[in-house]
């Protein structure tokens, strides 16, 4: 698994996925007009399901899983990139076992 980055769109929704620029492989992902993103998601905040416990979590919902660009790369403008962080080691823990059926434990980097 490659370079795995949280983005955050101008519009507010925040996705992470395996990034990788259009051009050439020793490119700047940044100073491109394209990024391509590798199985992405949607980053999104759940409710608690426990009763009294009002503080939310953090989900992972599908982005463009129906298009034949998710695995191969659905391209971003980067006009429309807000931003390009990388996330928090228990974050990353659970996008790596969606993709690789590992499962690590909290604190673990992979």
């Amino acid at each position: 698994m490659g370079d795995i980055k949280l983005i955050v769109l101008n519009n507010g929704l925040q996705i992470m996925g395996e990034i990788v620029s259009t051009e050439a492989a020793d490119a700047s992902v940044y100073g491109q007009g394209k990024v391509l993103v590798i199985n992405p998601v949607s980053v999104v905040m759940v409710p608690s399901k426990t009763p009294g416990q009002h503080q939310a979590q953090i989900g992972f919902g599908s982005f463009l899983e129906y298009v034949e660009e998710y695995k191969t790369g659905i391209p971003l403008h980067v006009t429309d990139i807000l931003t390009v962080v990388t996330p928090v080691p228990d974050l990353l823990n659970h996008y790596k076992t969606l993709f690789s059926g590992l499962v690590l434990p909290p604190g673990i980097n992979g």
